[in-house]
C-alpha cells in the first residue's frame, strides 16, 4: 500500500511531535502531543494538503507518497490590566492586553485631595516595576500574567505666610506638607 509522511511544524513554538506514517486506506490518529509557545495558546494544526485538525484527531487523507506538514496555529493570550486608585477617588476601566501586540498605558484619571499623581507602579508602595515612562506610549506586551497598576501619589506642599496684623517685626514663611503634622513657628512679631 501507498504511504506518505505526516510531519509537524511548531511554527515558532517548541515541542512539535515526531513524524508519523499514513498508509492508504487506514485512519491515522494524529499525535495528541501539542507544542508550546510563550504567550500563546495552541489552536490546532493547519494541514499543507488542506484542512485543519486538532491534536489527537483522525486523519484520513490518502496520497501515494511524499510529505504532508501539519503547521501549528497559535492564538495570542490576552491579559487584564487593572488600574487601582491607591487611596485616590474616581474610576478607570480595566484594559485587555494581547501578548506580542502593542499596548498603551493609560493616563491617570483618578484624583486625590492634597496629592499629585506621579505615575504607575506594580506595587502599591512604589517598590515594584514603574510604568510611568509608558504612559501614552505604545510598547510591545511581553508579560505572561494579568497586571494591577497602582497610582503613585506625592503629597502637595503649601506655603504658610505669617501676617503681623498691625504688629511689627517679621517672620519667615513655613512649608507644610499635606497630611503631615507641623508645629507652627513661635511668634516673633
Amino acid at each position: 500500500p501507498w504511504q506518505h509522511t505526516v510531519t509537524y511544524n511548531a511554527n515558532g513554538g517548541t515541542g512539535a511531535p515526531g513524524n508519523q506514517t499514513k498508509t492508504t486506506g487506514s485512519v491515522l490518529t494524529l499525535s495528541s502531543a501539542t507544542p508550546s509557545k510563550t504567550g500563546y495558546t495552541f489552536a490546532g494544526w493547519s494541514c499543507s494538503a488542506g484542512g485543519t485538525y486538532s491534536a489527537g484527531s483522525q486523519y484520513t487523507r490518502d496520497q501515494d507518497s511524499g510529505t504532508v506538514t501539519m503547521t501549528a496555529q497559535w492564538t495570542a493570550n490576552k491579559y487584564t490590566v487593572t488600574y487601582n486608585s491607591n487611596g485616590g477617588s474616581g474610576s478607570m476601566s480595566a484594559d485587555t492586553a494581547t501578548y506580542d501586540s502593542n499596548y498603551t498605558t493609560k493616563a491617570n484619571s483618578f484624583t486625590r485631595t492634597g496629592y499629585t499623581f506621579t505615575g504607575w507602579n506594580e506595587k502599591a508602595d512604589g517598590t515594584g516595576t514603574s510604568w510611568t515612562s509608558y504612559i501614552g506610549k505604545p510598547w510591545k506586551w511581553t508579560y505572561k500574567n494579568n497586571v494591577t497598576l497602582y497610582a503613585q501619589w506625592k503629597a502637595s506642599n503649601y506655603t504658610i505666610k505669617f501676617d503681623a496684623n498691625g504688629g511689627t517685626g517679621s517672620m519667615g514663611n513655613q512649608t507644610a506638607t499635606y497630611d503631615t503634622a507641623l508645629n507652627l513657628s513661635a511668634n516673633r512679631f
